[in-house]
């Protein structure tokens, strides 16, 4: 199943920008992929050129991709990102919601990480 949130984003060709510090999981904004059918050399090059070190990257007219340090890790990231989508989409009805800033971003990606690591550890 493709997250329906998510997937608007993607059809839109629109990046999903941090307007919630859950999306500190991803590493910032999310960004969609150029235009390439599913399974080519040139789909796979849109996942090289654009995750750039990043986690997830929306693959245009399609959905998300995820990279985790697990599967289960992926998995709880694609989560995250479909309820930020889903409130980014709802905020953008009535105006434009606040960004939050790149200095915090950085510093709740570390948090996240280690919060997610230690879940891992217990579960």
């Amino acid at each position: 199943m493709h997250s329906p949130f998510v997937t608007v984003f993607s059809c839109l060709g629109q990046p999903i920008p941090p307007d919630r510090n859950t999306l500190a999981h991803a590493g910032g904004t999310i960004y969609t992929s150029d235009y390439a059918n599913n399974g080519t050399a040139e789909s796979a090059n849109t996942v090289v050129d654009t995750l750039k070190g990043r986690r997830v990257y929306l693959f245009c007219n399609h959905g998300v991709l995820a990279i985790g340090d697990s599967l289960r890790d992926a998995r709880y990231i694609v989560s995250i990102i479909e309820f930020c989508a889903k409130i980014q989409y709802q905020a953008m009805l009535p105006g434009e919601p606040e960004q939050v800033p790149g200095q915090y971003l950085n510093e709740l990606s570390d948090h996240y990480r280690s919060q997610l690591k230690n879940y891992n550890n217990y579960s």
